[in-house]
């Protein structure tokens, strides 16, 4: 089974690479697609993306759809495809893993996660990897695609795309959003590795052999504005959300969201130039410590 949502497209595309091997091996794919009984709509309005913050940040659940699980049914591997809004899982994923029957679905089963996401996603892989040691599954293999551009041309470039849905070339001279055609296509590569320990009904090493190929990797001083942000995060999703438990979409809520349109970019162009000399010279200082965090963080267990 393929658990996905995707809002833009983008990581359907991912998913759809990823399990090309098995089609062409003539696996039987069961397409789980969670869709919320509020759709998110693509482009977003500035204040209603922003307004989404304090349910990402929090794992404040949405309604989606029923889900119509069969529970006679036992998969040999379930695939959990997502995207990380606000350094957390995407609000559609979280809300189905919070889902009646999913911890039956999932217990006893073999995982693999694919993430389609900017470039931050350790905090809401770990969530995910706790959640699965909750339904007694096993987590046998990680992928995750990133936006590879440097981080403040990333950031411009997904606004643009969030906001305006202008993924190419935005002011005719930026590269593209998101993820290259390149390592979507490449995908396929990981799902080739999956396939084979899927035929061979063994999941030893495969963790191991696709990070080796490259599945998911790290970056110090991303970890580092990561595990700032989210801290961060949390006092912002505090403000827009309020005291008086204003729902998504509250005039009053809004409001708040529309501050931190500017404040969020502007912070991010200020703060970051700062925050990555500050992550350099702990990188310099620490790099023993910060490579061990690293090695727990690309590992399968959950380090929190």
């Amino acid at each position: 089974m393929v658990v996905h949502y995707s809002q833009t497209g983008q990581l359907t595309e991912i998913a759809q690479s990823f399990t090309k091997p098995f089609g062409e091996a003539h696996v039987q794919i069961d397409w789980l697609e969670i869709k919320p009984i509020k759709p998110f709509i693509f482009p977003w309005s500035a204040p209603r993306f922003f307004d989404a913050f304090p349910e990402s940040v929090d794992r404040i659940p949405c309604e989606i759809e029923p889900l119509n699980l069969d529970p006679t049914i036992e998969y040999d591997l379930i695939v959990l495809a997502y995207q990380v809004w606000y350094m957390n899982i995407s609000i559609p994923i979280n809300s189905f893993l919070q889902a009646p029957g999913v911890d039956k679905l999932f217990a006893n089963t073999p995982i693999v996660t694919l993430v389609g996401c900017r470039n931050m996603w350790v905090m809401a892989q770990e969530d995910v990897k706790n959640r699965l040691k909750g339904f007694g599954s096993r987590l046998v293999g990680h992928v995750a695609l990133i936006d590879k551009t440097n981080n403040l041309v990333g950031l411009i470039t997904v606004l643009g795309w969030m906001l305006a849905g202008k993924k190419k070339k935005l002011f005719g001279f930026l590269p593209d959003s998101g993820v290259s055609d390149e390592d979507i296509s490449g995908a396929s590569v990981f799902g080739t590795h999956v396939l084979e320990h899927l035929e061979q009904n063994s999941w030893d090493g495969l963790y191991e052999k696709l990070q080796a190929s490259g599945s998911h990797f790290i970056s110090p001083s991303l970890l580092l504005l990561e595990k700032r942000g989210s801290k961060i995060f949390k006092i912002w999703s505090r403000f827009i959300a309020g005291g008086s438990g204003q729902p998504p979409g509250h005039p009053a809520r809004l409001n708040r969201a529309r501050v931190l349109t500017f404040v969020l970019p502007l912070g991010a162009f200020i703060l970051g130039p700062i925050m990555a000399i500050v992550s350099k010279i702990r990188i310099l200082f620490s790099k023993k410590e910060l490579d061990k965090e690293i090695e727990a963080y690309m590992g399968s267990d959950p380090v929190q």
